[in-house]
């Protein structure tokens, strides 16, 4: 973690001393959306493991611990598990209060939506998976909640480097649903786009 203002040099690479560094117990690669911070100022981490994959909570700040206040993994999370090349990206609405987890698993890629104060090895509130969603067989590496209506949007792509495009699913998509929208850059196909973030305005 990087204090607020936080500002390097080109020279240095643009180092900045963290204020704080948080070892986590599995596999976090350089990949946009893996972090999040809810309304309590908590940080979420998204973790690839190959014996589960997990969404760890921590304390939020410059002084919080080295341990997670939570933890939401295990079967019925839907979080699955992850071998190379699996991912699991996440964030958390102000909007609506909801954590979003996009987990990358080949045929079954998919997004769950689980309460803001999920803990252990809970059901996601919804799911969406399924054929007519255009996830399957895709990589998802960004996932982001519209602040004004709760639309949720997913980078999906063909690979981790491929094209692709962004989805947008309404707030109470659940199961085997069609995308609401779907659209691309025409020039890339996003094909050097991981992450998406929305504004709020």
């Amino acid at each position: 973690m990087a204090p607020p203002g936080a500002s390097g040099v080109p020279g240095n690479s643009y180092f900045v001393p963290p204020v704080r560094t948080i070892v986590l117990d599995g596999s976090f690669n350089p990949w946009p959306n893996l972090l999040s911070v809810d309304s309590n100022n908590e940080l979420l981490a998204a973790v690839s493991r190959p014996q589960g994959n997990a969404i760890e909570v921590f304390t939020g700040g410059a002084g919080g611990g080295a341990s997670p206040v939570r933890v939401i993994s295990g079967p019925n999370t839907g979080l699955d598990s992850c071998s190379a090349g699996c991912k699991v990206s996440v964030t958390f609405s102000p909007f609506t209060g909801r954590i979003y987890a996009a987990v990358s698993s080949g045929a079954t890629t998919h997004i769950s939506v689980f309460a803001g104060s999920a803990s252990g090895d809970t059901r996601p509130v919804r799911t969406i998976e399924g054929s007519a969603t255009g996830l399957a067989g895709m990589v998802i590496t960004g996932i982001a909640d519209s602040q004004l209506n709760g639309t949720i949007y997913a980078m999906v792509k063909t690979s981790q480097f491929g094209t692709g495009r962004i989805n947008a699913y309404g707030r109470f998509a659940n199961g085997n649903v069609a995308p609401s929208r779907s659209f691309t850059d025409r020039g890339s196909g996003f094909a050097n786009a991981a992450g998406i973030a929305i504004t709020k305005w």
